[in-house]
């Protein structure tokens, strides 16, 4: 009996001890520490825990991974003229073309292309020292050659000169003008100078002194 009186005194005394406010509690109840902490102990870890959070807080900003933000164009115009300049170009036809100006052609076109855009060469232009198959570029500036009735070159064009014009050159007369004439017809045009040759009378003396003053 005095067995059971004893173990119910220490349940009450605990029950009290857990139920009583008291500001410090003793090192040897640790169990009652954990269920209910001095006050005075509540502060110290409130501010660890602050102090714990921040830390992680600033640590995952300077360690997060870096976001790459595209950036759009300010210029679209701009954007869209680079895109433009990939598929084609823009060239400057001047010169014996029977509609000078500017002209946009694909990218990779020819100088045959953009005269042919321009209205095609006038009627009796040279097309000697034109490149009609060299690549065009953006911005360039394609100028045809000067027209048989240009006063800058006083050379006879073998294929619009007149009998009087022929007989003009030095060594030809009526006659060879005639057979100058004659084999023109024959044979539609010039194509080349050296064609002189074919024509009877005309030896390499004579050539010598024609191929300096005609033309194609």
């Amino acid at each position: 009996m005095s067995k059971y009186s004893r173990a119910t005194n220490e349940v009450l005394i605990r029950l009290t001890k857990l139920i009583s406010p008291r500001d410090i509690l003793d090192d040897s109840e640790p169990r009652e520490i954990l269920l209910s902490p001095p006050e005075n102990s509540v502060t110290p870890l409130r501010r660890l825990a602050l102090i714990t959070l921040c830390a992680v807080a600033i640590f995952w900003w300077l360690t997060k991974p870096v976001e790459l933000t595209k950036v759009e164009s300010l210029n679209p115009a701009a954007t869209t003229s680079a895109t433009t300049s990939l598929s084609q170009v823009v060239v400057h036809v001047a010169g014996e073309v029977n509609q000078p100006g500017i002209v946009k052609l694909p990218a990779g076109s020819r100088v045959v292309d953009a005269i042919e855009l321009a209205g095609g060469l006038k009627t009796g232009v040279l097309e000697s020292g034109l490149n009609l198959a060299a690549l065009v570029e953006d911005g360039q500036l394609i100028t045809v050659g000067l027209s048989s009735t240009s006063s800058s070159d006083s050379r006879i064009n073998l294929n619009t000169a007149t009998a009087a014009q022929l007989e003009s050159l030095p060594g030809v007369g009526p006659v060879m003008a005639k057979r100058i004439l004659d084999w023109r017809e024959v044979h539609n045009r010039f194509s080349k100078i050296t064609e002189l040759q074919e024509i009877q009378g005309i030896g390499p003396k004579l050539f010598e002194q024609l191929k300096v003053a005609v033309r194609i």
